[in-house]
């Protein structure tokens, strides 16, 4: 296939692809359409690139490189992982990022981590969610506090509450309604493996 013959099925993958999200889309407009997360009409597709003897048609291995919310927007960037000497990689606005739902999360510093006493894990992002949990959860033989702290004016991080957690147990602490940090991190008074999950809803 030459080029040229690249470059038309190119655009027709895109027309058709255009043409199914639209129709998708004038049945309900109020509702973007999402299957198990993923919102069809965020898809990203690169130009036809020349790597060497190869040639890549746009809708390959185009992915998604970043995301970043700034500005009341949601800013995303492309990238080809299979194109070295560079792609048609573009920059893409999202107007209206409230049209997804409000923000939500669950993960954590600690999953099944071999911690040391009294180190403190890698920062985790607290800011930009309404309520916030934290469960934590340990292997050691004796009960283990773990300490709590914040990062809310970029100056460094603060204790915030200590938190016992039985052997065998799991422990939830909720945040006050409204409470708000740039960061957060915990850290185990005894050596263990031990697991930190925030839920942000």
């Amino acid at each position: 296939m030459n080029t040229r013959q690249l470059n038309r099925a190119s655009s027709v993958v895109a027309v058709l692809s255009a043409v199914c999200v639209t129709s998708v889309f004038a049945a309900d407009q109020a509702e973007p359409i999402f299957i198990s997360g993923v919102y069809p009409h965020l898809a990203v597709f690169n130009s036809v690139v020349q790597e060497g003897r190869s040639m890549y048609a746009g809708g390959g291995e185009c992915g998604i490189g970043a995301v970043v919310p700034w500005a009341g927007k949601l800013w995303l960037i492309t990238y080809s992982p299979h194109c070295r000497s560079g792609g048609s990689d573009r920059l893409f606005t999202i107007d209206d990022i409230w049209q997804f739902g409000k923000p939500v999360g669950r993960g954590g510093p600690w999953r099944q981590t071999t911690v040391a006493a009294a180190a403190p894990s890698d920062p985790y992002l607290m800011t930009g969610y309404d309520r916030k949990s934290v469960e934590l959860s340990h292997d050691a033989v004796d009960t283990v506090a773990f300490t709590v702290e914040v990062n809310f004016d970029h100056r460094g991080f603060r204790k915030y509450q200590a938190i016992s957690v039985p052997a065998d147990k799991s422990v939830v602490h909720e945040f006050p309604t409204g409470y708000s940090a740039h960061g957060v991190r915990p850290r185990s008074d005894t050596a263990c493996t031990a697991t930190a999950t925030f839920v942000y809803e």
